[in-house]
């Protein structure tokens, strides 16, 4: 029974298959003695009954099994095929089901969708198992969601299902009925229901038994639930919304990246809600990535479109309870407290009781005496120390000593673990834990504690990191060009090692020199590995699984934290020191583990973060896994500011097309910016522009890659040179590749038309003067070229159409335009067109464009006329407020972080402020210009420059500012213009 409930029974393992044999079968053995206990015959009843009620019937299967009276020489079993039939069906089922094909044409998205709902479903079977003492909270809960509208779709499906034709007839012929559909129809709004607490009041265990509630109450509803910590990849906002529209509206194109996805979630959600009987469920808002922040939660709306209903939990004031609570005054709010004193006692005998285990009742009373215990986790901590004591002495003992706080008490359930296991070790796997970006395998975490003296910390042994990023500046020092060159020669070594079918480059061969006591060689990715010992890692792992959690796949093995709360702890106890005042100036010196909580007189010890991210950066520079690679490497390497190894790994193809390809999740944006993010960390573009070139040289020369393929590379790396304000290299790796015919005509050449045609427009715009006709015309053909390869495609790509078409129009304004009615009429008739297709699918940032080209149109309209006439002031104000709303879409769009054509747009405004000699506003917006650019590329951008070299002649022309505007001009800050001068323009 034991191997049952540890082995599936507490967890509700979705593994576990339970076969209960027919007791009829045995009354034909003739042995009957042997299969029967008739000591535990009715122990054995009620467990059968248990095991029935708690999982689902496809892993409880009935058996018989008969004597083969018909053999001669032996007794053989009859049924047996029809048994071992069940479980190979079974097995093969959960593999499947875990490890998808993915060859398969049906599998793909929807089969990501289904195992993901599956994680969230197990979270929910294991969170609402035990929860006590919230009775109210779920009848509140359970009434919100009840309405009018929920109760009549309910009735009605249910109706419908078992007799359309007689019983549904009658039932919504009853006057009650009619008044709740009228009440329905009458298009009756809701807010948001909102739960709130401290960590660890509970609130997951809560939210997943009001789910569970509801589907019993209300079966007729489609629920959505989505819980943090459930899965990989469930604090990702991009993830839970792609959920949202694949659940919920599998008819719709999913929108392809971030800003659409935000833009297009209000108005699937009113579709979806027409039909009612809808209901959200969304655990620990607060903990989704920082892009639920930065999206200002523009993909909920409030209030909720009729038919649906939302409850979510979060965190009491932090900045996402904040923000919904001011955007929503009138949300439903409800806070989830302290547990009174029955409801701790049911949590105390509940968990206890599950794991074969009691206390006294006088030990129970001294438990529940102690203030932390009105808090589920304290209590539940709490409970799994006393669970290893047997001892009533030590029992009584223990429970004196557990501090009142939580973060105390996790910090001396983590210093048990160290004297258990010792501290070394346990220090090393819970940093490791914290430190990793997004969890770590569990066969990585036994890599990597395979051998002591490489993570054994001392304050001797800390990594040196590069002073400042500064100081590997983009110029031509002598120390700059050694970097080059020996990068140039890694990216060769390189290519030459992935022609040969081996490791992509020299930090990835496996050291297997180094032998231990406590590792154990395994074969992991075809090189040959340490791990921890078994015997070490076991128990180790025992002890901390009550903290962990899988966050991958099912049977992946990633783990991680399972409650904030832990993390916070192992950062209080392993990564921070005490601040010490009066000497060194002020300068932390002395280490301490030992404190039981934070009152702000410690610090972040920023040596050893460097430490554990320096020993992970050198794990997974080894890694053979471009996918886990291009997860953990940059963020490690970025931490311990090791810029040189940045910039190696930015050179190796294999890890670049990694971060940059798109996924299930996001589209390839989100990895180009990163990508750019990490070239700036790495002390500029043109070090990295530089060694992609090298890289595509080789490529060729080697003759072993196809043409397609490297002008797929080419395409790719010429994104990242234009994103990255490399025109000029972006122009020459692509002008030559552009007339190669093996490509023509096809996306990829049509792709590279379009980076090339904006990286010559951005080339002529940032100089001040001398911009040649020519090359406008040259770009505009590249765009015309591109356009006719999209408009053949099926589907359309819709968005680079768009896209295409407003630099064509933007083109034709900077060099053909001729006053004419015919040529007016036809831009405007144009603009239309792509409005049209921008309103129709909510593409805010096509809009934004949209308003640029007509202020565009007014401003070279305006030249016609002379200057403060009131023709010329129209088209002055007509320029403002398109420029004008193209920021405010722009910023609805969320691009403006990633776009430089919104810092272009506040660099428009002073230049049309500085043409009516407003030079307070035109100085307000250069500024800002400037800052936009500076902050969304770098200073190296031609862009950048250009507004800068704007922004200074502006001053140096002012009385008394000249010394201001050579320091501009020299590379000095920009402050931050006046906000009202900003407003004023507005």
């Amino acid at each position: 029974a034991m191997e049952i409930i540890y082995g599936s029974y507490i967890d509700r393992n979705p593994n576990a298959l339970i076969f209960i044999r027919d007791p009829t079968c045995i009354s034909r053995l003739a042995c009957q003695d042997d299969f029967v206990d008739k000591n535990h015959k009715e122990d054995l009843t009620i467990l059968k009954e248990k095991i029935r009620q708690h999982f689902p019937s496809n892993q409880v299967m009935d058996y018989t099994l008969d004597i083969d009276d018909d053999t001669l020489d032996e007794k053989k079993l009859k049924g047996i095929a029809e048994f071992c039939s069940s479980i190979l069906t079974f097995f093969k089922q959960r593999i499947s089901e875990q490890y998808p094909d993915p060859q398969s044409a049906v599998v793909n998205a929807q089969s990501i969708m289904f195992t993901e709902r599956r994680l969230h479903t197990q979270f929910i079977d294991i969170r609402s198992s035990a929860v006590y003492g919230r009775g109210k909270l779920q009848r509140k809960v359970m009434s919100y969601i009840g309405s009018a509208e929920n109760h009549v779709m309910t009735l009605y499906k249910h109706c419908y299902k078992k007799n359309a034709t007689k019983i549904s007839t009658v039932v919504l012929s009853m006057p009650v009925i009619q008044k709740k559909i009228s009440m329905f129809l009458a298009t009756k709004q809701h807010e948001v229901f909102i739960m709130h607490g401290d960590a660890g009041a509970g609130k997951s265990s809560l939210l997943a038994s009001c789910c569970r509630l509801s589907s019993q109450l209300f079966p007729g509803l489609r629920t959505f639930y989505h819980f943090v910590g459930a899965g990989g990849g469930s604090t990702d906002l991009v993830r839970l919304l792609r959920r949202l529209f694949m659940e919920l509206a599998p008819d719709i194109p999913i929108p392809n990246t971030e800003e659409e996805l935000v833009r297009a979630t209000p108005q699937m959600l009113k579709r979806s809600g027409q039909e009612g009987g809808l209901v959200i469920f969304i655990d620990a808002l607060n903990q989704l990535d920082i892009d639920a922040i930065e999206s200002n939660l523009a993909w909920l709306p409030i209030p909720l479109p009729v038919g649906v209903r939302c409850v979510l939990s979060m965190i009491t004031g932090t900045k996402i309870h904040k923000m919904i609570t001011v955007r929503a005054p009138a949300t439903i709010s409800v806070e989830v407290g302290a547990l009174d004193y029955d409801a701790c006692a049911e949590i105390v005998n509940g968990y206890l009781g599950l794991r074969n285990r009691s206390i006294s009742s006088a030990h129970e009373k001294r438990l529940l005496a102690k203030r932390g215990s009105k808090n589920p986790l304290w209590l539940v901590t709490a409970c799994e120390e006393l669970r290893i004591y047997r001892c009533i002495a030590a029992t009584d003992d223990k429970i004196v000593s557990f501090s009142d706080s939580l973060l105390g008490l996790l910090q001396q359930v983590l210093k048990r673990i160290e004297e258990e296991h010792g501290k070394d070790l346990v220090m090393a796997a819970l940093c490791f834990l914290e430190c990793s970006r997004h969890g770590l395998l569990e066969t990585e975490l036994l890599v990597l504690l395979a051998e002591p003296r490489n993570y054994i910390f001392t304050q001797s042994e800390t990594y040196e990191p590069t002073s400042v990023v500064s100081k590997v500046a983009e110029t031509t020092s002598n120390s700059v060009e050694e970097l080059q060159k020996q990068l140039h020669n890694d990216a060769k070594f390189a290519v030459q090692d992935e022609l040969k079918n081996t490791s992509p480059s020299t930090a990835s061969k496996v050291d297997t020199s180094m032998t231990s006591d406590r590792g154990q060689e395994v074969n992991l990715n075809n090189g040959i590995q340490k791990q921890l010992v078994t015997a070490s890692w076991s128990p180790l792992y025992q002890s901390l699984q009550p903290f962990l959690r899988p966050c991958g796949e099912p049977g992946e093995g990633r783990l991680d934290f399972f409650h904030r709360a832990v993390s916070k702890a192992v950062r209080l106890r392993y990564l921070t020191r005490k601040k010490s005042f009066g000497e060194n100036n002020g300068k932390a010196t002395a280490l301490s583990h030992s404190f039981s909580g934070h009152d702000g007189s410690t610090e972040k010890d920023e040596d050893r973060y460097t430490f554990w991210h320096g020993k992970l950066a050198d794990h997974f520079e080894a890694c053979r896994d471009n996918q886990r690679k291009a997860e953990e490497l940059p963020y490690h390497l970025e931490k311990i500011l090791s810029i040189s190894r940045l910039l190696q790994m930015l050179a190796n193809w294999d890890t670049f097309n990694a971060i940059y390809a798109p996924t299930l999740y996001h589209e390839d944006n989100k990895g180009l910016y990163e990508i750019l993010y990490y070239g700036r960390q790495a002390g500029g573009f043109n070090v990295v522009a530089e060694m992609l070139e090298a890289q595509i040289q080789i490529w060729e020369v080697s003759g072993e890659i196809p043409k397609e393929e490297i002008a797929h590379r080419a395409m790719v790396i010429g994104k990242f040179l234009q994103k990255a304000g490399k025109e000029v290299h972006a122009t020459s790796l692509l002008s030559e590749r552009i007339s190669d015919k093996s490509i023509a005509n096809t996306v990829v050449w049509a792709d590279m038309c379009v980076i090339l045609a904006r990286a010559i427009v951005t080339i002529e715009c940032g100089k001040a003067s001398g911009r040649r006709a020519s090359a406008f015309r040259r770009s505009q053909q590249l765009q015309e070229g591109a356009l006719s390869v999209y408009q053949a495609q099926i589907p359309l790509p819709w968005r680079a159409i768009c896209n295409s078409i407003i630099q064509v129009m933007q083109c034709e304004l900077e060099v053909d335009y001729d006053a004419s009615t015919q040529f007016i009429a036809r831009i405007e008739q144009k603009i239309k067109e792509v409005k049209n297709l921008a309103l129709q699918h909510n593409a805010k940032d096509i809009l934004a464009s949209v308003h640029t080209t007509i202020a565009t149109l007014a401003s070279v309209q305006q030249q016609s006329y002379y200057r403060f006439d009131d023709e010329y002031m129209y088209f002055f104000q007509l320029y403002n407020e398109n420029q004008m709303l193209g920021q405010k879409y722009m910023e609805q769009s969320c691009t403006h972080t990633t776009n430089m054509s919104y810092s272009s747009i506040f660099f428009n405004l002073g230049m049309n402020y500085h043409s009516v000699n407003d030079i307070t506003r035109a100085e307000a917006y250069y500024r800002q210009s400037v800052i936009t650019a500076e902050s969304i590329s770098s200073s190296d951008h031609p862009w950048s420059k250009y507004h800068r070299q704007i922004l200074s002649a502006l001053l140096n022309r002012l009385d008394g500012r000249g010394m201001e505007a050579t320091e501009i001009a020299n590379g000095g800050i920009v402050h931050p213009p006046n906000a009202d001068h900003l407003a004023a323009g507005s």
